[in-house]
């Protein structure tokens, strides 16, 4: 897990390991985080897109609200305060951080960052935390206190920039929450895998739009030189639509129509008036039309095959990585006793069941799977007949030469001499007696 190899961790051993201990162990501690992350995130969406709705507002809603708020800050906030507030002072004491010191002239500034932030939930969770402590700065159930009437969500005292800046907070919030509530795709390897492709979409995606907005600034630049070709006829008060000396005026409202129309919102309809009124602009902007639509986004289509192609073979270990991460995190907060306790349930002790009433080794876990998974045609167990005592010393392994095979040769090769013995026997006995009827007159042998 820590070299990011996803390769390696798709070996069997590991991922035997890795299940097991997600099964019975994990994913109690991870469910259960989870499903509280989710209720907070219910109570988030309550509070700050229903039940503060002016249409419903009433004495009974208006008590909802404040009880929804309540836990979204005392439950949700509190516990992400918490956390991070724990892991930042442990990152500290066990010197678990990166120091980084920057010179800027003379002066020297240093600052840490905790090593659990490395993990991309963790973040999300530093900023959701940081992004609730500025919704509860603008709250308005606190500032609109009174003497008079205490539960109140709108008044005088909440302003109109207090109003825009928590209402940015709570989408940012909302985001940040789902993001969080993602992490549920953990539970199943598929869900993963289909995470993790995601996010390496999500990435071509984030380039592509940052090359995207670096051309879409030069060329505004570029424009706004040109302005001044540019005639500005005057447009009727009742004119809908997009004006055009609206659209060309300054690089603000350039940088606005070039942006409209990288992302289709602007009716080509709308350019064909430049060919009359500057052909040089008409020329600028379909080269920028041209290097958005045909290149840009066409290579990002082909990034999103590429690296559905590179992640096709290893997509597994990847969304294994994701599980290893969360697992070696939680067993990080697992008590002693819990890991004791579950170690003991592993009954590592007793020996295992080959079969039934064929006992085998310690130390082992027994698993089942179908039989036609890994058929053997040869058994793996290799079984000595005698005593189990200790004393006794062990028989000889049985080797290629004292093998199976080499007994069954040798004793084919055996019955294969006696047979041949025997009938070089009888042969024997013929030859002889045939020399003895070819013996001459002088009682002699005849050479055969």
């Amino acid at each position: 897990v820590k070299f990011k190899h996803p390769g390696i961790i798709t070996h069997p051993i590991l991922t035997f390991t890795l299940d097991l201990l997600w099964q019975r162990l994990v994913i109690g501690y991870f469910l259960s985080g989870q499903l509280m992350t989710l209720f907070n995130f219910v109570m988030f969406i309550l509070a700050g897109c229903y039940l503060n709705n002016p249409a419903m507002e009433t004495p009974v809603t208006t008590t909802l609200l404040l009880v929804a708020r309540l836990l979204v800050y005392i439950v949700g906030m509190g516990r992400l305060l918490w956390w991070h507030t724990l892991q930042m002072y442990k990152a500290v004491a066990n010197n678990d951080v990166w120091r980084c010191r920057k010179f800027l002239g003379p002066i020297g500034v240093g600052f840490i960052i905790p090593k659990y932030l490395q993990r991309g939930t963790e973040r999300i969770g530093l900023l959701l935390t940081m992004d609730m402590l500025g919704m509860l700065a603008f709250e308005p159930l606190i500032h609109c206190i009174s003497p008079d009437q205490i539960l109140q969500v709108h008044c005088e005292a909440w302003t109109e920039p207090m109003s825009f800046a928590y209402g940015v907070l709570l989408v940012l919030g909302i985001f940040l929450y789902l993001l969080l509530v993602l992490e549920l795709g953990h539970v199943s390897i598929e869900l993963s895998q289909f995470r993790v492709l995601c996010g390496s979409a999500a990435k071509q995606i984030l380039l592509c739009l940052g090359v995207v907005s670096v051309v879409i600034f030069s060329f505004a630049l570029a424009i706004t030189a040109l302005t001044f070709t540019v005639p500005q006829p005057e447009i009727d008060e009742g004119s809908h639509g997009y004006g055009w000396s609206h659209e060309w005026e300054d690089t603000g409202t350039i940088l606005t129509t070039l942006m409209q129309m990288a992302l289709g919102l602007m009716p080509l309809s709308e350019v064909h008036g430049m060919v009359e009124h500057s052909p040089l602009l008409f020329v600028i902007v379909a080269i920028f039309m041209l290097l958005v639509y045909t290149f840009f986004f066409n290579l990002l289509v082909s990034q999103f095959c590429g690296v559905q192609a590179s992640l096709a073979k290893d997509v597994t270990g990847y969304a294994r990585l994701a599980r290893g991460d969360i697992i070696v995190g939680v067993l990080k907060e697992v008590k002693m006793s819990r890991w004791q306790s579950f170690v003991r349930s592993l009954e590592l002790e007793k020996r295992i069941d080959f079969e039934v009433g064929d006992l085998g080794l310690a130390g082992g876990i027994k698993t089942e799977e179908p039989a036609l998974d890994h058929p053997v045609t040869q058994d793996q167990i290799r079984r000595f007949g005698g005593q189990t005592d200790p004393s006794l010393p062990w028989p000889e392994k049985l080797t290629k030469e004292t093998g199976l095979e080499s007994m069954i040769q040798r004793t084919i090769q055996h019955s294969l001499q006696k047979m041949l013995g025997k009938k070089g026997a009888l042969s024997e006995t013929d030859s002889s007696s045939q020399h003895s009827s070819s013996r001459d007159s002088r009682g002699e042998y005849k050479s055969q």
